[in-house]
């Protein structure tokens, strides 16, 4: 044994460096803002495909409320957009739809207003076509179109031909 010799000792770290703890805290952050993103993401794809599910039984809708007037397609099937401007939260068609004479007329109102109220700046017509084969079916187009960009330059146009609309059409046979 040396006299005097100074002894060195290991010291053992209990704990964490502020660096350590500074990198891990970065590390969370990044991954948090990353699951704050795929979440804004997730809820606009979500309500995105409500709006498409929404468009595709309203069309329907309108194709069944067609089939109960064979002889008056022509009433439903003007080739011309519904207006896209209604009234939001007002029942569709308020009028008198309890006699028969009226009925058509009300049909007519009923779904255009609903896929208005339904889905932003919704509109929607009806074409129909004669197809080659028997002559007592036509064929039926119903589009459907919406506004379905929620940023302040989403456009709403005519033809529906923006980038931020959306068109769903559906075919079928009266």
């Amino acid at each position: 044994m040396v006299i005097g010799a100074k002894v060195r000792t290991q010291h053992r770290q209990n704990g964490a460096t502020m660096i350590e703890v500074m990198v891990a805290v970065l590390v969370l952050s990044i991954g948090l803002l990353g699951m704050a993103s795929l979440l804004g993401v997730s809820l606009r794809n979500a309500q995105s495909a409500d709006f498409r599910s929404q468009a595709a039984n309203l069309a329907y809708d309108f194709i069944d409320t067609a089939r109960l007037y064979p002889n008056n397609l022509n009433v439903f099937a003007t080739g011309a957009w519904s207006s896209p401007d209604c009234v939001v939260g007002t029942p569709a068609y308020a009028g008198s739809c309890a006699n028969s004479s009226n009925a058509i007329n009300c049909d007519l109102r009923r779904v255009p207003e609903r896929v208005c109220q339904m889905l932003p700046s919704g509109r929607t017509r009806m074409v129909v076509t004669a197809p080659l084969g028997p002559a007592n079916r036509l064929q039926v187009r119903v589009d459907v179109c919406w506004n379905d960009d929620r940023s302040e330059t989403a456009a709403t146009t005519a033809d529906c031909s923006s980038r931020s609309e959306t068109l769903f059409s559906v075919n079928a046979e009266i």
